[in-house]
């Protein structure tokens, strides 16, 4: 029979000493904290991104505005635009081309382009969630279908 507190069985409580039984009831709940506070921040930075998606959904920029519309003039209508891949999200997506677009308006997207990061988070999303490609356009690429 296990002592609920510290986890140890009866006769292995007897063997110990008062303080060795006290050591590890500290560390089992210091671990047991521990373990509590990784998961309480991963789903915290889950939470802050899908916020972040949901207001950029809510307030696009003008350069994803303009592919929208690039997509609904050829022919992609009714599509929900932003798109959650894990903590990454994509500016469109076509579930049924299962293709990603990103509009590369922003100097973010620079940064972004010059640090690694986004040819990482491309192959994330092609190898983690079977998107087959990511494409990104750029400003040149959207100018004619910004909106005035």
């Amino acid at each position: 029979m296990l002592d609920s507190e510290s986890g140890y069985s009866r006769y292995e409580m007897e063997e110990l000493t008062l303080g060795e039984w006290l050591l590890g009831c500290a560390v089992r709940a210091f671990v047991q904290r521990q373990a509590g506070a990784a998961v309480r921040a991963k789903q915290h930075a889950m939470n802050v991104a899908v916020a972040n998606a949901r207001w950029r959904r809510q307030h696009p920029t003008r350069w994803e505005l303009a592919l929208r519309r690039l997509l609904r003039e050829a022919g992609f209508r009714g599509q929900r635009y932003e798109r959650m891949f894990g903590r990454y999200s994509v500016d469109a997506y076509i579930p049924s081309h299962r293709i990603a677009f990103e509009a590369d308006g922003h100097w973010i997207h620079e940064v972004k382009r010059e640090s690694g990061e986004q040819e990482a988070r491309d192959a994330y999303l092609m190898t983690e969630h079977d998107v087959l490609a990511v494409i990104h356009l750029t400003k040149e690429d959207l100018r004619p279908f910004l909106t005035s």
